[in-house]
């Protein structure tokens, strides 16, 4: 079961109408011709300071009213009408966490482009709402009375709907400003406009509501020998922060809804998914024709959501899925490439391992231990002659040592030489040397042919 209240607020007679005012903003006209600033606000080389005073906008028309500041902080001049605010643009702070500069269109036939100022962050962010709407406003929106809960974050108030009709046109400037402000230079893939619904937070177990309407955001790390991270973020309009944040990786699945079922119950059934912009469209048009591209998505990923995404436009929705395919595969070619270099390094390791085993290795590592536990016997045994013979020198103590090695090194030679000659005679039958040299200096030739006589075995006769 989906839940999602929907309200309809309605006035009857003439509802009271409380202008939003911002103090302490600077206005400032353009020396010249002000159309070609309009379209690009970092165009302008040039303003002329006019007043510093209460900026007043209209909710309802969205008509400017500046109140200057008289000079003196307690009395003010009288009120200069600017026109309707039909849109704004962003001149970010050359300094991180500054503040910016707007850029604001209205259609006042004289002062049809000013500069603004504002004293607060809590300011701008306020008139980047009232912007978006005027905008959404002067591009023909349409402003209903239906409104949506705000449940992306913890407060309970309700916002309306605004921009609504900008799905098919692009996203407005000043949410791609505020957007590419918050990440400078990894230049954002923005797709939109597109509806994020989700788990309720204060609701049932497996019940989606609305979260927010706004922009998909693909942000690509900045240029490095690395991979580095991509994420998705979902931007809703009025809001400053990312309403969603998720990192690209395998285990986030994107699973395409190829009919356009909405993720909202107007009449207590089983909810259809198919977004708002959906259901406008299909209220003004038939659907007669081949079956459109999906437009919705689940976004599933373990431990969270799921979430659901609802793209105004086919053209935004395809290529969304599009570039997030890329990157998925992209990152899933660099994992399986990492990987592939993790068992590269694990065989290299058994490798040296195996050759550290090998019979050279081996008997390398035999002989610098034999070395090792000679010299330590060496000192254990001049150790004790010097407890021995105490009264000796030390030195004198350490050539006696040298020279008892030495000696013990010649008997072991020794007596190597007698074991390999009785094993060569065992095997092949010889005399060893010693024998036939005692034999050959007997000096009697009878002798000494019976001395060979009996190394050889045989009768000297």
């Amino acid at each position: 079961q989906i839940n999602l209240s929907l309200s309809a607020h309605r006035s009857g007679g003439s509802p009271t109408r409380h202008m939003r005012c911002f103090s302490g903003v600077a206005v400032g006209f353009p020396a010249g011709a002000p159309s070609h600033i309009a379209k690009d606000a970092g165009q302008a080389t040039k303003w002329i300071f006019w007043s510093q005073g209460e900026l007043q906008i209209d909710p309802a028309s969205f008509a400017l009213i500046v109140i200057p500041d008289a000079g003196d902080g307690r009395t003010r001049s009288g009120a200069k009408p600017l026109g309707v605010l039909t849109g704004a643009s962003i001149i970010a702070s050359a300094e991180p966490g500054g503040l910016s500069t707007f850029v604001a269109m209205t259609n006042d036939p004289v002062h049809s482009v000013l500069r603004l100022n504002f004293q607060s962050l809590t300011d701008e962010e306020a008139f980047v709402a009232v912007a978006g709407a005027a905008e959404a406003s002067s591009r023909g929106a349409s402003r209903g009375s239906i409104r949506r809960s705000s449940v992306g974050g913890r407060g309970a108030g309700r916002r309306s709907s605004v921009s609504s009709g900008v799905g098919a046109e692009g996203l407005p400037e000043v949410l791609k400003a505020q957007i590419r402000e918050r990440h400078p230079g990894l230049w954002p893939a923005m797709f939109g406009f597109a509806e994020l619904c989700g788990p309720d937070p204060q609701g049932e177990v497996g019940s989606e509501v609305l979260l927010g309407r706004g922009a998909v955001v693909l942000l690509d790390p900045a240029e490095s020998s690395r991979v580095g991270s991509y994420e998705l973020l979902f931007y809703d309009e009025g809001l400053s922060a990312p309403l969603l944040r998720l990192q690209i990786g395998p285990h986030l699945h994107l699973e395409p809804l190829v009919e356009p079922a909405g993720r909202m119950s107007l009449d207590g059934g089983i909810a259809s998914r198919m977004s708002m912009a959906f259901r406008r469209r299909s209220s003004t048009g038939g659907t007669a024709g081949p079956p459109p591209a999906p437009r919705c998505f689940d976004l599933l990923v373990p431990g969270g959501g799921p979430w659901g995404l609802s793209f105004d436009s086919e053209a935004d929705a395809a290529g969304f899925a599009r570039d997030f395919s890329v990157r998925q595969r992209l990152l899933q070619l660099s994992f399986k490439t990492a990987r592939g270099w993790r068992t590269v390094d694990d065989l290299r390791d058994e490798i040296c391992d195996i050759r550290q085993q090998g019979f050279f290795a081996t008997l390398r590592r035999l002989s610098y231990q034999a070395v090792v536990l000679c010299l330590m016997s060496l000192v254990i045994y001049a150790c004790a002659l010097y407890t021995n013979h105490s009264e000796k020198h030390p030195l004198d103590v350490a050539v006696m040592a040298l020279q008892d090695a030495l000696a013990a090194v010649c008997a072991f030679i020794a007596w190597v030489g007698e074991f390999s000659s009785a094993f060569c005679g065992v095997l092949v039958n010889s005399v060893p040397t010693a024998e036939v040299q005692r034999c050959i200096s007997v000096p009697d030739a009878v002798e000494a042919r019976a001395c060979v006589s009996s190394l050889l075995g045989a009768s000297p006769w």
